[in-house]
């Protein structure tokens, strides 16, 4: 669907429907949860940090290279025999 073709009528058909807010309750129940949540992940030490920003995406990567030369090595030595 490009900028010049009309919305499909389902589309349309979503945009007329009402929408329904949640209740007081559940909002402030939510937005307590999601200020706790965002607190939490702030106090956060440099330690912590490092390992969620830098060592686990390094353990990862490495971990898929490794598989990834192991399988191409097995898939080769399947081709030769």
């Amino acid at each position: 669907m490009n900028g010049s073709e009309p919305p499909p009528p389902e589309l349309a058909a979503l945009r007329e429907l009402q929408v329904e807010e949640p209740p007081a309750l559940v909002r402030e129940r939510v937005r307590r949860r999601a200020l706790a949540a965002l607190a939490s992940s702030s106090s956060r030490g440099p330690g912590q940090r490092l390992l969620a920003r830098f060592a686990m995406p390094s353990a990862l990567a490495a971990t898929v290279v490794v598989y990834l030369a192991w399988a191409f090595t097995a898939a080769g030595a399947l081709y030769r025999r």
